[in-house]
């Protein structure tokens, strides 16, 4: 029988270690990489969009039939090459996402935007969105934060309308218009709070609009 060294019996040990690890290792990577490449072309799937003037508005997203995974999204800054600058009326009404990311793109946020969406815990509204728009977060009973960053300079009526877990806002000083019952039933939001926004703004924006 052939001699087989101790050296040339390692080297084979290696051998069937390395090729082990090979065919455990392939089946995660394909299922992480597919994952991450088939996570924007699915989201494509489930938004609606208009065109105009050559930028896109989101005019509808559907998350009904989204399997695990989608409990938060990013919505793109380009879509086919093309800007993202709105977010159009009740687009993202009564979804179930836990977590929205709205780019810096977007310059406006339509009335109705993401109002009854009762998953949603926090939200950040960037500095190129200039208004946000009627009840744009109305009904919204689990935000809890909202950051407002340095550009925006309006908030519609009813802009936070019953948004009964709102503990913690920050506002930045771009702002210089706030409407009536903003933040009518943001029952959560402590003392301090209210009397920092009303010193600001009145007392009117926590009044009904209705």
């Amino acid at each position: 029988a052939p001699f087989i060294g101790p050296w040339r019996t390692f080297n084979l040990q290696r051998e069937k270690l390395y090729m082990k690890s090979r065919i455990l290792f392939l089946p995660l990577l394909l299922l992480v990489c597919g994952g991450l490449f088939a996570q924007e072309p699915n989201l494509l799937q489930h938004l609606e969009w208009e065109i105009e003037n050559g930028t896109i508005t989101i005019t509808r997203f559907w998350d009904h039939q989204l399997g695990a995974g989608f409990g938060s999204i990013a919505i793109p800054a380009v879509i086919d090459g093309k800007r993202v600058t709105k977010i159009g009326a009740n687009a993202f009404s009564g979804s179930v996402l836990t977590s929205i990311t709205i780019p810096g793109s977007v310059t406006s946020i339509e009335e109705y935007a993401f109002s009854g969406c009762h998953y949603l815990t926090s939200i950040t509204i960037p500095g190129s969105v200039t208004s946000i728009g009627f009840q744009a977060f109305g009904y919204c009973s689990n935000l809890n934060s909202v950051t407002i960053l340095h550009g925006v300079t309006s908030i519609k009526e009813g802009a936070f309308y019953d948004c009964t877990s709102l503990i913690d806002i920050w506002l930045p000083d771009s702002l210089t218009n706030i409407e009536l019952g903003a933040f009518y039933l943001c029952d959560s939001l402590s003392a301090r709070t209210v009397i920092d926004i009303a010193s600001r703004f009145g007392l009117q924006v926590f009044e009904s609009f209705k």
